[in-house]
């Protein structure tokens, strides 16, 4: 199979991805927590809590928040915090420089959530992203991944004996039943019908907010509540695509990779790109 290159991708914050899924849902929180607060560099903590009062109230997730791969595994999420104890990490961990893979940068944004108790069993995986292959004649569409087990331990998707795969053509749509048949083999029969109309919903926000990449690590399913709610969240966009999406993503920023310094002419060209339904790109080698 053949994917998209990287110049068809933009990668984009959880904090925002997770946002323009509840703009695209309408602001209903069924699948995502709208409790959600991003900081930065700039943000005063001690005022934070009057725009966001659940901040004292609930127990807390904090994450760095700058496209980092397995960020938990180095020590860039706290979890069942309280404010004091996020802002102690806050405190000690913003305009931190870091090395990772090769690239040094400063740690410069984070997303606070409330924290969602459960059982490790409720934690599943899935991923969608586009495919291209000749088998033997040209195809196209988008993939399905997904896996009963998720969460922090889910290593290298690819390489799960575990992993469902399912590729939906470009002009289709997945429906309930077909996802149940294809993907849910180990998911308990009472989660089938909440986790199947989870990832239809999903793969429809996938495509209408031209999405080229969408992982979701872990959803936890909770079938005595009748719930899914997202947890960790990682996307890329098709920057290409931001006149047709203006009226969702709005002013969507496509943050650097962790490390990555943006010239001030690669600025004036994004800002270009931005306010005209041409497309306008340079990357300085």
């Amino acid at each position: 199979a053949e994917y998209m290159g990287a110049n068809t991708m933009a990668g984009i914050t959880e904090f925002d991805g997770k946002n323009l899924f509840l703009k695209w849902l309408k602001n209903d929180n069924k699948y995502v927590s709208d409790k959600l607060a991003k900081v930065n560099t700039e943000t005063n903590l001690d005022e934070l809590p009057s725009t966001h009062p659940w901040l004292t109230t609930e127990k807390l997730v904090v994450k760095v928040d700058q496209l980092i791969k397995r960020r938990g595994k180095m020590g860039l999420v706290k979890v069942g915090l309280d404010w004091n104890g996020a802002k102690q990490f806050l405190q000690a961990t913003l305009n931190n420089e870091l090395e990772i893979e090769g690239h040094r940068g400063r740690v410069s944004q984070a997303i606070i959530e409330t924290l969602l108790p459960h059982e490790q069993e409720a934690e599943m995986y899935v991923a969608l992203r586009p495919y291209h292959e000749r088998n033997p004649v040209f195809e196209s569409g988008d993939e399905i991944l997904f896996c009963a087990r998720g969460g922090v331990e889910m290593g290298e998707a690819e390489k799960r004996t575990d992993l469902y795969s399912m590729k939906v053509p470009l002009t289709k749509r997945p429906s309930t039943g077909d996802i149940q048949q294809s993907l849910l083999r180990e998911v308990p029969d009472a989660a089938k019908p909440l986790v199947s109309e989870f990832i239809a919903t999903l793969f429809k926000f996938y495509i209408e907010s031209h999405h080229t990449f969408l992982e979701i690590n872990p959803f936890v399913v909770q079938p005595a509540e009748g719930k899914v709610t997202v947890l960790d969240w990682a996307g890329k966009v098709d920057p290409d695509a931001r006149w047709e999406c203006r009226g969702l993503w709005n002013d969507l920023v496509f943050p650097e990779e962790f490390g990555g310094i943006r010239l001030p002419e690669e600025d004036l060209v994004r800002q270009l790109d931005s306010e005209t339904g041409a497309s306008f790109k340079l990357t300085v080698l």
